[in-house]
């Protein structure tokens, strides 16, 4: 009996909606938001022209005249639910209200019809898990709410349904280890956060589940020594880092573990002299250059793997303005084309 007079209720209510063009009954005292009803924050309630509290519909439109919300109100407050709209007329947002607050479920929609997110609330404050979806249907995110902020976790899905992030939030910090994930369902990153900013250690990892990246953080900053790993578990670099910048030598290593270059860093810039090797046992000389605030100055020298003085440039502002090829004590002037090339990351044209 009770699905009969639900089914005959929602017979009425689509009658009425092609009647109007709206949620409620035609027959409903009708209010346009801002000219005939009017809004008091303080009392969050709705007045009409004559200053008495509203009881009846209020319609908000758009420009044009399309309904951009409606709802219904009882003497001043919105009583029921709340039917927002796109442009285009589709529903947007139902959103149930209890004296003027929000209580209930609240659903948003894509302009496809499609469910986008619930939120549940209390006494106009989210309480309990909400739930954001891809417009395919699947289940986009999940977060938990208790007295309006974050307070449990947030997880975040690829629309394949498998968890890309896990969040533990308290009072709407993260607060404790947050871990992402690959779509393969490897652990890809782990980060331990303590009242919202990093602290700790944080893993990087490849998708065979080996390390890839160690970063120390202290207070939200990066603090000490970063390692970047080859896939095979040999270390690729170490940056030193102070207070979130690059400080001190950055020291890159070829998979064989022989080093391949140290850069100087200064507040998250290169500065001074830079040096680059051949792959060798002796740390072989590829080449020196100089760094000024992160930009190339003055003469960088290039080695052949026999140790031997190649070809010289200059430079100013990070671009190479002249240069030599040395061959057996013989210099040669690198022509402006060749010098063009290098700059466009080409490499030197010397024989």
């Amino acid at each position: 009996m009770k699905k009969l007079i639900l089914l005959f209720m929602l017979c009425i209510f689509a009658v009425s909606c092609a009647s109007n063009g709206s949620g409620f009954p035609a027959s409903l005292p009708r209010y346009k938001a801002g000219s005939e009803a009017l809004y008091v924050k303080d009392e969050n309630r709705w007045y009409d022209r004559q200053n008495l509290p509203i009881t009846g519909v209020v319609v908000k439109e758009f420009n044009y005249g399309t309904i951009e919300w409606e709802a219904n109100f009882i003497d001043g407050y919105c009583e029921g639910t709340r039917f927002d709209y796109f442009e285009s007329g589709v529903l947007k947002r139902t959103m149930p209200q209890r004296h003027g607050k929000r209580e209930g479920v609240v659903q948003g929609y894509y302009e496809s019809g499609r469910l986008r997110w619930t939120t549940p609330f209390k006494a106009d404050k989210e309480e309990g898990l909400e739930r954001n979806y891809y417009e395919s249907g699947r289940l986009k995110q999940e977060v938990m709410y208790a007295g309006g902020v974050r307070n449990g976790y947030v997880k975040d899905y690829y629309e394949s349904g498998k968890l890309q992030r896990h969040v533990e939030v308290k009072d709407d910090k993260r607060d404790g280890v947050i871990r992402g994930y690959y779509e393969s369902g490897v652990l890809k990153w782990e980060t331990p956060f303590r009242g919202d900013k990093e602290n700790g250690l944080e893993r990087n990892y490849y998708e065979s589940g080996k390390l890839q990246r160690e970063t120390p953080y202290v207070g939200g900053n990066r603090q000490g020594i970063s390692k970047y790993y080859y896939e095979n578990g040999s270390v690729k670099w170490t940056a030193p880092y102070k207070d979130d910048e690059q400080e001190g030598i950055e020291i890159q290593y070829y998979q064989s573990g022989k080093v391949r270059a140290e850069i100087p860093y200064k507040k998250g810039k290169r500065d001074g002299t830079s040096r680059s090797y051949y792959e060798s046992d002796t740390k072989q000389l590829e080449q020196v250059t100089i760094f000024v605030a992160d930009k190339r100055d003055g003469v960088s020298v290039f080695y052949n793997k026999a140790g031997i003085v190649f070809a010289k440039l200059t430079f100013k502002d990070g671009r190479a303005i002249s240069g030599i090829c040395i061959e057996n004590s013989t210099q040669t002037p690198i022509s402006a084309t060749d010098l063009a090339v290098y700059n466009a990351g080409r490499g030197i044209q010397c024989k």
